[in-house]
């Protein structure tokens, strides 16, 4: 099945009020990675929406690469599931969250 990759640099523009990485960020990334991933599965005028996401937070996030790898599990008629990590892009990869999504 389909495997994309796209990434954020993270930048203190992007912390909440705690001085880390806003959990809004980290979800827009991966309904993003969903989006992108669902575009290729579909036909001419067919449209798509985000029905459900959970995502597991690991780490806060205060530095480096942010990283969403996204990869279509199952695709039925009607949905698609999707899931993967986000992973930190330091020395050696770290999975800072991980989320399961459907469209």
């Amino acid at each position: 099945m389909l495997d994309l990759e796209s990434e954020v640099k993270v930048d203190k523009k992007l912390f909440n009020p705690h001085g880390v990485l806003h959990g809004a960020v980290i979800y827009a990334m991966a309904d993003t990675g969903m989006g992108a991933a669902l575009y290729t599965q579909m036909i001419e005028d067919e449209l798509c929406s985000t029905v459900e996401v959970k995502i597991n937070y690991f780490l806060a996030i205060i530095s480096e690469t942010l990283v969403c790898d996204t990869k279509v599990i199952f695709k039925g008629e009607k949905l698609l599931q999707l899931g993967k990590n986000l992973l930190l892009k330091l020395m050696e990869p770290t999975i800072s969250s991980r989320w399961k999504g459907k469209g």
